[in-house]
C-alpha cells in the first residue's frame, strides 16, 4: 500500500490541530497530558547511579507542534540535582507504546532543554514532578505491573500543575491502570516548589 498519501493526510491533520490550538489557547495549559515508561527503562535509570534517591519527570513535547506532550525522566540525588555527567545522555524521553513496552530515546542536556523549550514557546506550563524510589518501586512491584504512567493534573485546584504516577499494564501498545494499585501525586512540583537550588531543574533554566 502506498503510505505517502495517508502520511500527508496525517501531517495535515496534525498541522491543523496545532493551528487551532495555537489560535485559541492563551497559554497556561499543562505542557503534557500523560506519559508512560516501561519497567525496564525505569529500572535502567534507577540503576545508572548509586546516588539516585528519586526520579524526576519533566513535562516535554516530542516535537514543536506536539499538542499532547510527554515526559522526560532522570534520576536525582539527595540534594535534588539531576544526575548526569558532561557529554552523556542520561535524560530519557517517552515517545510511544509498542507491544508490551515503550519506545524511548536517551537525550543529553541540550536535547532535553530543546524538548522543554517547545512548551515555553506557546506559553504553556513547564513543570517537573519528583517521586521517591520507594514510591516508584511500589508501583513497579504491584502484581501485573510492567510500567508507570504519569498524568498531569492541578493540585487541589491551585494554579500550578503536578503529576500523578500510576502502576500500569502495558500490553498490545496500550497502558491500562491497574485497579487497586496505589497511586502517588507529587505534592511539591516545580514550580512552585523547586528546593533550595532551583537551577538544578531544567525547566528553571529556560
Amino acid at each position: 500500500m502506498n503510505m505517502l498519501k495517508p502520511a500527508i493526510i496525517v501531517i495535515a491533520i496534525a498541522g491543523a490541530a496545532y493551528a487551532v490550538y495555537s489560535f485559541w489557547d492563551k497559554g497556561g495549559q499543562p505542557g503534557m497530558k500523560e506519559a508512560v515508561f516501561d519497567a525496564d527503562d525505569v529500572r535502567t535509570v534507577i540503576d545508572r547511579d548509586s546516588n539516585t534517591t528519586a526520579l524526576r519527570f519533566y513535562a516535554a513535547r516530542k516535537f514543536k507542534k506536539d499538542v499532547d506532550g510527554t515526559a522526560i525522566m532522570i534520576g536525582t540525588d539527595e540534594a535534588g540535582k539531576d544526575l548526569y555527567e558532561k557529554d552523556t545522555s542520561p535524560y530519557v524521553i517517552s515517545l510511544s507504546m509498542i507491544a508490551n513496552g515503550t519506545e524511548t530515546r536517551d537525550l543529553d542536556e541540550a536535547q532535553a532543554l530543546q524538548y522543554l523549550s517547545w512548551i515555553e514557546q506557546v506559553n504553556d506550563s513547564m513543570f517537573a514532578a519528583n517521586f521517591s524510589l520507594d514510591e516508584i518501586k511500589t508501583l513497579l512491584d504491584h502484581e501485573g505491573s510492567n510500567g508507570i504512567q504519569l498524568v498531569s493534573n492541578k493540585l487541589d485546584d491551585r494554579d500550578y500543575f503536578t503529576m500523578t504516577a500510576y502502576a500500569v499494564r502495558i500490553e498490545g501498545g496500550k497502558a491500562t491502570i491497574i485497579a487497586g494499585a496505589p497511586s502517588y501525586t507529587c505534592a511539591q512540583p516545580c514550580p512552585t516548589y523547586c528546593g533550595g537550588e532551583p537551577r538544578y531543574y531544567l525547566n528553571m533554566r529556560l
